[in-house]
C-alpha cells in the first residue's frame, strides 16, 4: 500500500465546511485516494503524540477519543467524553508560565510520555490564548447536529501495535513503550472522522520524538515498511507549516515565507530529493518560522521512509487557512513497475 502525509489542520476542520480541506478528506473513499483495496488496519503517526523514545498505543477494545485543545467553539465539545486528559490540559493552559514550558532545549531530558504530552498541549494552548488567534483560529460554526458526531470509536490494532513494536525494536529503534490506555488524539481522529467515517477499520497510533531529527523519522519509517505489505495504511498527520502565533483571519493572504517554504517542501519531494527534506531545517527557506517546533513535520518523514527507497511522491491536496496553514498533503507511492523493469534489465 502506498503511505500518505496529510496536514490536519485545525480541529475545526472536523465541523467547518468552509475549510476546503474538509472536502479533500471526505472524498477520501469516494475517489478511491488510498486505492481499491480496504485497509487491514491504520498506523497513525500524529504530531500530537510526543515521546522520548518511540510508543505504540495498545488497545484491545475501542479506541477513546481525546478531545486536546481548548478554547474551540462549543460545537467541539458539547455532549461528549473529554477523556482522561482534557481537563488536565485546561487546568494547565491556565497556569502561570505554562507558555514557557515549551521553550527547552532539544536536547533536555524528556519527561515521561504522559507528562510531556500534556506539558506539549498545554503550553501550546496557552500560546494561542490571545484574542487575534482566538478569532482567526475558530470560525463561527453552527450548533447543529454534527455536534453529537465527534466521536470516532474505531477499534484498537492491539497486534499492529505489537508487530510495530517488533519491527522498530529489531531496527534499533527500542526501547518500545506500550501505552494500555491512551486513545486517538485530533491528530487521527479529525481527518480519519472524514477520511473512514464508519469508523471499522482498527487504528493504532505511534508517536514521535521532537529531540531527534528528521532523518532519524526517516529511518524510523523505513523499519516500517513491511507494514505495507502486510495490510496496513501507514498515514502521517502533521502540518506542512505550523507556527500558531503567525497565524491570520481566515481569509488573510498567505505570506511569502510561508509559500516559500510549502514550494520549497513540495519542489524537493516531487523532484526526490529526499536528504534534503530529512535536513529540512538546515535546508528549507524560512524553516524556523514554519515550524518552530518539528513535531508536525516528522509525520512526514516517517511516512517517507515507510513508502521505501523507491517512492515517488505526489502532491494530492494543496489549500491555505488563516493565512499561514497549509493543508498540502502528499502520496508517497512505492514504483513497483520501476522497480520490476530495473531488476530485468
Amino acid at each position: 500500500m502506498d503511505t500518505f502525509f496529510l496536514s490536519h489542520g485545525s480541529p475545526t476542520l472536523s465541523i467547518d465546511e468552509a475549510i476546503p480541506a474538509r472536502h479533500f478528506f471526505k472524498s477520501w473513499l469516494p475517489a478511491r485516494v488510498a486505492g481499491d483495496r480496504t485497509p487491514r488496519a491504520i498506523l497513525m503517526v500524529s504530531g500530537h503524540w510526543e515521546t522520548a523514545t518511540p510508543a505504540v498505543n495498545v488497545i484491545r477494545g475501542t479506541n477513546d477519543t481525546i478531545y486536546d485543545f481548548y478554547g474551540f467553539p462549543k460545537p467541539m465539545y458539547q455532549n461528549q467524553w473529554f477523556g482522561r486528559l482534557t481537563m488536565e490540559f485546561r487546568s494547565a493552559a491556565r497556569a502561570p508560565g505554562a507558555a514557557r514550558q515549551r521553550q527547552r532545549s532539544c536536547s533536555e531530558q524528556r519527561p515521561d510520555a504522559g507528562t510531556q504530552h500534556r506539558r506539549t498541549v498545554a503550553a501550546r494552548l496557552a500560546r494561542g490564548r490571545s484574542p487575534a488567534l482566538q478569532a482567526a483560529a475558530h470560525p463561527t460554526v453552527q450548533n447543529d447536529s454534527r455536534s453529537q458526531q465527534l466521536k470516532y470509536p474505531a477499534p484498537g490494532a492491539p497486534d499492529l501495535a505489537l508487530r510495530t513494536k517488533e519491527l522498530l525494536e529489531q531496527a534499533g529503534f527500542g526501547p518500545v513503550k506500550e501505552d494500555h490506555s491512551r486513545g486517538l488524539d485530533h491528530g487521527a481522529w479529525v481527518p480519519l472522522m472524514l477520511m473512514y467515517p464508519d469508523a471499522n477499520i482498527p487504528v493504532c497510533q505511534l508517536s514521535v520524538q521532537t529531540d531527534r531529527d528528521g532523518t532519524y523519522h526517516y529511518n524510523l519509517g523505513r523499519a516500517l515498511a513491511p507494514l505495507r505489505e502486510e495490510g496496513v495504511l501507514i498515514l502521517g498527520s502533521g502540518s506542512a507549516t505550523h507556527n500558531l502565533r503567525k497565524m491570520g483571519p481566515t481569509n488573510a493572504p498567505v505570506p511569502q515565507w510561508a509559500t516559500e517554504f510549502d514550494t520549497w517542501i513540495k519542489d524537493s519531494l516531487l523532484a526526490g530529493r529526499y536528504e534534503d527534506v530529512n535536513r529540512f531545517d538546515e535546508k528549507a527557506p524560512h524553516a524556523r518560522t514554519a515550524h518552530p517546533w518539528p513535531d508536525h513535520f516528522y509525520p512526514l518523514h516517517v511516512a517517507l521512509g515507510a513508502a521505501g527507497d523507491g517512492a515517488k511522491a505526489e502532491q494530492i491536496h494543496q489549500s491555505w487557512t488563516n493565512a499561514t496553514l497549509s493543508y498540502s498533503s502528499y502520496r508517497l507511492a512505492y514504483e513497483y513497475l520501476m522497480i520490476c523493469i530495473a531488476c530485468a534489465l
